[in-house]
């Protein structure tokens, strides 16, 4: 029987050691307002097209706010976890960023 995608990200998630997990909830709890780059950089944003976090309509909205340009690249068929679930596009979608 094949494993439903969701199946094997909870897999994958169950392999992460419970210190790991605490310590990346306490750093996006607890991170500085950076916002403020937005303002003197353009920037390179990557977003699954599913991505529950953040809609594109809700980014769209949010990046009108800044003035300076930004790019979004969109990974199709994706949520918000694309080192997992899209491993090889969003590393195409990195490469080209970086040229």
């Amino acid at each position: 029987m094949c494993e439903t995608p969701i199946t094997q990200l909870i897999k994958k998630a169950n392999l992460i050691p419970q210190n790991e997990i605490c310590a990346a909830t306490l750093g996006m709890k607890t991170r500085h307002d950076n916002s403020h780059l937005l303002d003197s950089n353009q920037i390179q944003i990557i977003q699954g097209q599913f991505d529950p976090i953040i809609t594109s309509t809700q980014l769209s909205e949010q990046l009108n706010s800044i003035e300076h340009q930004s790019q979004t690249h969109t990974i199709k068929n994706c949520g918000h976890m694309s080192i997992w679930e899209k491993p090889k596009e969003l590393l195409k979608i990195m490469k080209q960023i970086s040229n």
